[in-house]
């Protein structure tokens, strides 16, 4: 009880940000993808991968042993020199879903998702490799067309999930998508080959199978790798463009879901239906601020 009293008395003397000053999470870059490495009050280093289209926050249950901690869920602290917040327990899953992620060799801890990110205000500054904790409200100043608002899905006037829905325009067509930094690919060594891909596993962006396909016929110039993903086999698509925000990036890739993935399960999650996830490949271009709490979107781009 003692030790508990001591860890809670730790965690609320950690620094809160303040507007102008944000804190850095502790966190390492891998391909466009934010893993968070915070300690425990106890001295436990935990990694943690974040998607902001993802579940949670929970961890393994392997994990929870190692953490002393048992049942369905562990309240957690954490030391203010490696700190993340937490409003709240980690939910304790399973560790056979670790292997269903697109992370090989990656022994995460667990997950951090969308509604771990919601309520507050993020910045995801891939090019300077960060993930950044920010004041509510406290965002850059950018000119209009590069703020965008979000839409999520409520209840009772509160997000039920924290998942975000964006639209981004390619090839002439404005499309909704999830917004999902944690969006990951692992694919073969001949995809890798054939698309020049530093590594096999990576941040991704993910468009419905009906939708690539008609890419793929109306512009069989676009690059189009056929078996691409390791476990799904499916098929990667790049497009020329990307406009989000007043942007326009590119080329980016999209490794192809079947439609049932977003018309069906994603979209009962979202205020409207979505049609893929937009991630890394075109996200890692930005940095991206988004205030939860305003349903708002800014980005830079250096």
């Amino acid at each position: 009880m003692l030790q508990a009293i001591l860890a809670s008395a730790v965690a609320s003397a950690c620094p809160a940000p303040v507007a102008g000053r944000p804190i850095a999470m502790p966190v390492v870059d891998r391909d466009d993808n934010f893993f968070a490495m915070p300690r425990t009050s106890t001295g436990i280093t935990l990694t943690l991968y974040t998607d902001s289209g993802g579940g949670g926050p929970f961890i393994f249950s392997d994990t929870a042993s190692r953490l002393g901690v048992s049942g369905k869920t562990a309240r957690l602290t954490f030391a203010c020199d490696a700190w993340i917040p937490t409003d709240g327990p980690f939910g304790i899953v399973s560790a056979s879903i670790r292997s269903g992620l697109p992370m090989p060799g990656e022994q995460i801890d667990g997950l951090l998702g969308g509604r771990w990110f919601d309520g507050k205000t993020w910045t995801w500054d891939y090019p300077g490799r960060q993930l950044w904790l920010r004041a509510t409200g406290d965002v850059p100043q950018v000119a209009p067309a590069h703020a965008v608002t979000l839409h999520f899905q409520t209840s009772m006037g509160e997000h039920t999930t924290g998942f975000a829905r964006i639209e981004a325009g390619i090839d002439g067509t404005i499309y909704s998508f999830l917004l999902d930094t944690g969006a990951r690919t692992d694919i073969t060594a001949a995809a890798q080959h054939d698309g020049n891909f530093p590594s096999a596993s990576f941040a991704a962006s993910f468009i419905s199978k009906t939708i690539a396909d008609g890419w793929h016929r109306a512009h069989p110039s676009w690059p189009y790798i056929t078996d691409a993903e390791r476990t799904t086999h499916a098929a990667m698509i790049q497009v020329p463009e990307v406009t989000v925000a007043g942007y326009t990036v590119g080329p980016a890739w999209f490794t192809v879901r079947p439609d049932k993935n977003f018309a069906t399960f994603m979209s009962q999650y979202m205020d409207a239906p979505v049609v893929g996830a937009l991630g890394g490949p075109v996200l890692s271009q930005f940095r991206l601020t988004v205030d939860y709490h305003a349903e708002r979107a800014y980005f830079e781009r250096q």
